[in-house]
């Protein structure tokens, strides 16, 4: 949001300088000291680090990511280090296959070896993918969807997995790309395949004074493995929202009911194949 119009329900578009420095501003006073970005995301890099620069404070742990086709890694790392006007904390590559391609893999990890970069890591999608990453170099990190609807890394033991190899989990897509803030008409004409199952997980929540975005973010969050969670801000408004959840509480048996709903197409999970 930082650098380009990113997620379906985002009807503010790119997030404007002055609120950047707003959005940064009560983030940091509320210990949030990490901010995920990449390369590709328009001018992100170029307004975190206008914003790093003016506010004079470096403390802030980067997470950028980078292709495999867009050049030497040690370039694209200077250039993000000029863009950001600090050293990134951790470069991570931007897909599964980028990982895999053994050139690639080795590069970023003598990034981490040769320069201050602390943690590399991969952005994945699948548990097939996962599986594959496993069997080779391990990352420090490993950044996966998750949500109260897509919850088969947790439900197929795939978090201990992870975790039982000592790496990082930052979750991401907590709120499905945006999909959980359409309203019931917007999602039956655009998510047809999804609303029923949507339906059932609001006829859960109703007596709870809890949206199923707050539902989604509480419950990836009491959730041991996870190291990280992902959140994508359009306003200082919406930021300040996320923290007041903080504060709510989930009776047990909502969770239970929530993760008794299977769903699992792909083709609505993946926001990468949406068309």
């Amino acid at each position: 949001q930082f650098g380009m119009n990113y997620g379906i329900a985002n009807k503010i578009g790119q997030v404007q300088e002055r609120e950047i420095n707003d959005i940064l501003n009560l983030a940091k006073s509320q210990n949030i000291d990490t901010i995920d970005t990449a390369k590709r995301y328009g001018s992100s890099e170029d307004n975190i680090g206008r914003y790093i620069n003016n506010s004079n404070n470096s403390s802030w742990k980067i997470i950028t990511k980078v292709h495999m086709e867009d050049g030497e890694l040690k370039s694209q790392l200077f250039d993000s280090i000029n863009k950001l006007s600090t050293t990134p904390y951790i470069i991570l590559a931007h897909s599964a296959s980028e990982y895999l391609d053994s050139t690639f893999r080795e590069e970023l990890h003598q990034l981490k070896d040769n320069t201050e970069i602390k943690k590399i890591g991969v952005s994945i999608y699948s548990i097939k993918e996962i599986k594959k990453i496993l069997s080779v170099e391990l990352p420090d990190v490993i950044q996966c969807p998750l949500n109260i609807i897509d919850t088969k890394l947790y439900h197929e033991g795939i978090l201990e997995k992870i975790k039982s190899y000592n790496i990082e989990i930052h979750a991401r897509s907590i709120f499905l790309q945006g999909l959980f803030y359409l309203n019931e008409h917007e999602i039956k004409i655009k998510f047809p395949d999804i609303y029923q199952t949507m339906k059932e997980l609001h006829s859960i929540i109703q007596n709870s004074d809890l949206t199923l975005a707050e539902l989604s973010l509480l419950w990836v969050l009491s959730l041991e493995q996870v190291d990280k969670v992902i959140l994508g801000v359009d306003s200082l408004d919406q930021l300040k929202s996320h923290i007041n959840t903080l504060n709510k509480k989930v009776d047990h048996i909502v969770y239970k009911k929530s993760l008794s709903i299977s769903y699992d197409n792909e083709n609505i999970l993946n926001p990468s194949l949406w068309t």
